[in-house]
């Protein structure tokens, strides 16, 4: 029973530590980092917040297929599969030197 009980908490933990990275870090830090996304890149108010715009746009178009994919591959898969895309988004997007790259990783970064 302790073996269980330790198992569980386990799972709460990295699930807490999940939820952390994926909402807080991929979508909601854009607002932090938006200053030095701006001068880094030489890009408009405008431009910046079309980056803000593909990151909710990845966010509604993969909200509406989760649960059929969930359903599909399952929840554990799903969720490693969107870990994956996080974290493919978040590499990429630390290294992307024009605009079009940014946009991409944002749009991985809602997903």
């Amino acid at each position: 029973m302790e073996r269980e009980e330790k198992a569980s908490w386990l799972y709460i933990m990295t699930g807490v530590l999940i939820a952390l990275v994926a909402i807080s870090f991929a979508r909601l830090s854009y607002g932090v980092v938006l200053p030095f996304m701006k001068d880094g890149l030489s890009i408009s108010y405008r431009s910046a917040g079309l980056l803000g715009t593909m990151t909710s746009l990845g966010y509604l178009l993969t909200v509406m297929f989760a649960g059929v994919v969930s359903t599909k591959w399952g929840e554990k898969n799903t969720i490693l599969f969107g870990l994956c895309i996080i974290t493919i988004g978040f590499l990429n997007l630390s290294i992307a030197s024009s605009y079009w790259y940014s946009s991409i990783f944002m749009f991985l970064l809602g997903v």
